[in-house]
């Protein structure tokens, strides 16, 4: 592609080189003084029939010229362009759209995952709770977690009774 100052823009190599300009009328350089071999590149740009590098050059597609009336043909390459233009776009959207949706599912799935683990673990903790208040409970019933107010060895209805037969005659004296 012809740049402003009258040459040949040429693109990067392969290495990402910045494009540079070779002036139309420059001649080739000098061959360049021989490197050490180990500094070489291992890969070579290809080399025309000359042995200069080949030129790769951006492709243009729909030159039309600067005259004042346009061809039979340019409408409809126009209606061409235009038309895989708006596919381009269209599919480019489309492929937006769903990239949002996979984003948003995959918001809602871990959102709902950690609402779940937070739902698992408080019911664990309940549950630990739930155990460890039996654990102590049975404890002071059996004696070894503090004194319970009457044992459990069958007679609950006779200690009982005579428990309060002690306190009627308490409250009576005082």
């Amino acid at each position: 592609m012809a740049s402003s100052k009258g040459g040949l823009r040429l693109v990067g190599s392969d290495k990402g080189a910045a494009a540079h300009t070779v002036a139309a009328d420059a001649a080739p350089a000098a061959a360049a003084p021989a490197e050490d071999p180990d500094k070489l590149d291992p890969n070579p740009p290809a080399l025309d029939k000359f042995g200069n590098p080949r030129i790769k050059t951006e492709r243009v597609e729909n030159v039309m010229g600067s005259q004042a009336g346009a061809g039979s043909g340019d409408f409809h390459m126009y209606r061409h362009h235009r038309r895989t233009e708006m596919l381009r776009v269209e599919r480019m959207e489309r492929q937006a759209g769903v990239d949002d949706e996979d984003d948003a599912h995959a918001a809602r799935v871990e959102a709902k995952r950690k609402e779940c683990e937070d739902r698992t673990a408080r019911n664990a903790a309940k549950r630990r709770k739930k155990k460890e208040n039996k654990a102590k409970r049975d404890a002071v019933y059996q004696g070894t977690g503090g004194a319970a107010p009457l044992p459990s060895d069958g007679s609950f209805l006779a200690r009982a009774k005579a428990q309060l037969a002690a306190e009627e005659l308490k409250d009576a004296s005082s």
